[in-house]
């Protein structure tokens, strides 16, 4: 009996050296309690999506229990487990309109978290823009304004405009254009203009930005997206080249990811010459190469916001 006992007794005293001695060729090893790791992370979002307009779909990298969402408001407690959720909306929402979804799940440790998506309807029928014409100088008479030149016929639903990735972008409303439309938009104000036809049969439309703030009238960009973390339509910079910071830090960001999705080549458009009533105009016909030789400062007064642009240089 107590011969069995030593026995046992050394047996584990061999299985806990090797359990917890260090090996000799990793001095550095580090002993980390996996089991408690894994059970303290929380359960990673694949992905979220609107499908077909009518249903939200999420993905999540384990199994959880779904404690409770919402939609708009509308809250469901019904309890469900998996992997992949589908949840209907309760209608087909239009293109470009936004869904807002509060979901709390539960992973099989006892994690809870709690997610929120701000979703935006899919466009179907997706135009093709152009950044056209931008004045970044603006003031109340004549307000910083960003038009938009219609290269493909669709709608332009859900696509998003901004100066500055790190902020709530502009997104445009579920509108029907064809191709040599044009949309002029009152960036942080708002325009009481009426749309019509130009002499050439195509539209002219205005839209009220209401943004909180105005472009950045030193150094800058703009980057328009066809929806929602979507692919980039188009992209401008913008400088003065001057020594100021102001607004380098949000220029630099745009720059960077223009550059990587070679969405913008070489130097920014010169700036230095613009002003309230001259403004950064592309060349007649959409000409796109991605390059500050698609632009020119235009003449005082010369611009030419909801008509063709023409080609009228201001010459210092």
């Amino acid at each position: 009996f107590f011969r069995y006992i030593s026995m046992k007794y050394v047996f584990f005293i061999i299985l806990f050296f090797l359990i917890f001695t260090p090996s000799c060729n990793n001095q550095n090893q580090k002993i980390e309690d996996i089991f408690h790791k894994i059970e303290t992370e929380d359960a990673k979002i694949i992905s979220a999506e609107i499908v077909n307009n009518n249903t939200f779909n999420i993905v999540l990298s384990e199994v959880v229990e779904i404690l409770e969402f919402s939609i708009n408001g509308e809250e469901n407690k019904e309890k469900i487990l998996g992997k992949e959720f589908f949840f209907p909306l309760g209608r087909t929402i239009e293109m470009g309109e936004r869904v807002t979804i509060a979901l709390t799940y539960r992973k099989n440790g006892g994690n809870t978290t709690r997610a929120y998506f701000t979703l935006y309807g899919k466009n179907t029928r997706k135009a093709n823009l152009l950044i056209n014409e931008v004045s970044v100088k603006g003031t109340k008479t004549l307000p910083d304004r960003v038009e938009l030149l219609v290269t493909k016929s669709g709608n332009i639903a859900g696509f998003e405009l901004t100066d500055d990735l790190d902020s709530t972008p502009l997104t445009l409303p579920s509108l029907e254009v064809e191709r040599g439309d044009i949309i002029v938009i009152y960036w942080n104000s708002k325009t009481n203009k009426e749309d019509y036809i130009r002499e050439n049969g195509k539209h002219t439309y205005f839209l009220s930005g209401n943004m909180a703030n105005t472009l950045i009238s030193t150094t800058g960009a703009l980057i328009l997206f066809d929806e929602h973390d979507g692919t980039i339509v188009d992209g401008i910079l913008y400088s003065d080249f001057s020594s100021s910071d102001y607004g380098k830090d949000k220029y630099e960001k745009c720059e960077t990811l223009l550059v990587e999705n070679n969405e913008w080549y070489g130097e920014p458009i010169s700036s230095e010459y613009v002003t309230a009533s001259r403004v950064l105009t592309r060349l007649k016909g959409g000409v796109d190469t991605n390059t500050s030789e698609d632009f020119f400062t235009s003449q005082a007064r010369k611009s030419s916001f909801g008509e063709e642009n023409e080609y009228y240089p201001y010459e210092k």
